[in-house]
C-alpha cells in the first residue's frame, strides 16, 4: 500500500466517522426507526471511504508514481526527492 493511499484512507475513515455522526444524529432527531439509522449511517460512512479514500488515494498514488505530484495531493513527495 502506497503512502498516498494510506493517508487517503486513515483521512476517509475519519471523515466518513464525522459523516456517519452527523447522519446518525440527524436520522434518529427526526424519528427514524432504527433499522434505517444503521443503514443509512453505514451508507454515510462507506461512500465517503470509497470516494475520497479509495478512488483519491489511488488517483494520487498513480500520480506519485509518474512524478506528477502537486501541492494538493494527499501525501507529497519532499522537496528533496521531487523531480524539477
Amino acid at each position: 500500500m502506497s503512502p498516498q493511499l494510506r493517508a487517503a484512507l486513515l483521512r476517509a475513515g475519519l471523515n466518513g466517522l464525522v459523516a456517519a455522526g452527523v447522519t446518525a444524529t440527524g436520522a434518529l432527531a427526526t424519528g427514524v426507526p432504527t433499522r434505517q439509522v444503521v443503514i443509512l449511517t453505514a451508507a454515510a460512512f462507506f461512500s465517503v471511504v470509497a470516494s475520497r479514500g479509495a478512488v483519491e488515494g489511488w488517483y494520487d498514488s498513480q500520480r506519485a508514481l509518474t512524478g506528477d505530484v502537486k501541492p494538493a495531493d494527499v501525501s507529497t513527495i519532499p522537496k528533496e526527492d521531487a523531480k524539477p
